[in-house]
């Protein structure tokens, strides 16, 4: 049974052993350095399949446990690229009839009901005004299957925005753009369901469209015809052309930012906006603390790597008696979110709800 490309099988063949991977993988740091939730580990998966042993659900959900922020891939010395293995084993393993953790298990049905990875329509209404119409414009906000769960996020992002921009949002209607489905496995549905988010914005007339999460935006990003841009890089767009500016803290606040492993630019971003605030003091983080952009999908398919990782974060943030943790994306936020609940008073926020308050 072969069920992955010759050419990924050889490249797993070349692993000299050395971890350079798992000693940059911030789970594997933050989970005390322990070898099942290292890269180096994911290298004994293929053969797992391509052998026929058996594949048990412990199995599957481990397939679930990387985070895909490929910085592995960036320092092996012999080119394995071992995010793409992790991407091609949950491909396979849902094509060949393998039930994905239950909450990645419901994502096609959800796309069919909803049109949505996760999350409904009526939650993802939530975040604007009951009689709000959308109109066709040049700009649109992206909201995401995220305002689901997180609508102060898209209700703080879209305010920003219209305070220095034309911008319009599809609303309740909004589909899926696939992101997600990818990061879980489902390729063939991912495809589909950009082809019919792509539809639906160029119906729109939208040339520009500014994303509220960062996973969603690095899919849309291969289309061709529309510019697609995080909502912190436009609002900081909004900062540098003089349009936006922000009020001076009061408090003398002490905040970490937490950003992804391979966004260099948008924590840069992150950092420069709030740094336009005066009297919030940023606390550096140790570099464990960044996530990868498939850290919301192995949440929800019930990682324990990721749990852990968030938890020895806001124990952290406890630790150094921060004010606030912000995060860069509000895909992170919503894992630390959920997992804070009665357990840490840090305030917990994204970006642009943290930069909504001093408006």
């Amino acid at each position: 049974m072969t069920v992955f490309p010759e050419s990924l099988l050889k490249s797993f063949d070349l692993c000299i052993r050395c971890g350079a991977c798992n000693h940059v993988c911030p789970i594997f740091i933050s989970q005390d350095k322990k070898e099942f939730f290292g890269p180096r580990a994911y290298l004994q998966i293929p053969r797992i399949v391509e052998e026929e042993l058996e594949i048990s659900v412990d199995f599957i959900e481990y397939a679930y446990e990387c985070t895909i922020c490929g910085i592995c891939d960036e320092v092996c010395p012999v080119g394995i690229p071992i995010s793409r293995l992790v991407l091609a084993v949950r491909e396979a393993l849902i094509d060949q009839g393998y039930v994905p953790p239950p909450k990645v298990a419901s994502m096609p049905t959800k796309l069919s009901e909803e049109g949505l990875a996760f999350g409904s329509r009526e939650l993802k209404a939530r975040w604007l005004p009951p009689d709000y119409k959308p109109s066709k414009g040049d700009t649109f906000f992206f909201a995401t299957c995220l305002s689901s769960e997180a609508p102060e996020s898209a209700v703080a992002a879209f305010h920003i925005l219209r305070r220095f921009m034309e911008i319009e949002t599809i609303g309740r209607e909004e589909l899926c753009c696939g992101a997600f489905l990818k990061l879980a496995g489902y390729k063939y549905l991912s495809e589909g369901a950009l082809e019919e988010f792509t539809s639906q914005m160029r119906t729109s007339e939208a040339r520009k469209i500014v994303v509220l999460s960062r996973p969603c935006l690095d899919f849309i990003q291969r289309l061709k015809d529309i510019e697609a841009i995080h909502v912190v890089d436009a609002i900081r767009e909004g900062v540098e052309a003089g349009e936006l500016k922000f009020n001076v803290s009061k408090k003398g606040l002490r905040i970490g930012i937490v950003g992804y492993c391979d966004s260099y630019d948008l924590n840069c971003a992150s950092v420069d906006l709030i740094s336009q605030i005066k009297g919030v003091n940023t606390i550096d983080l140790p570099p464990w603390t960044a996530s990868g952009i498939g850290s919301l999908l192995s949440f929800k398919a019930g990682a324990k790597g990721i749990r852990g990782h968030f938890l020895k974060l806001l124990q952290l943030s406890k630790d150094m008696k921060l004010n606030s943790l912000v995060f860069v994306d509000s895909s992170l936020y919503i894992i630390a979110r959920e997992i804070a609940k009665g357990k840490f008073k840090v305030n917990i926020c994204d970006v642009p709800q943290f930069l909504s308050k001093f408006l």
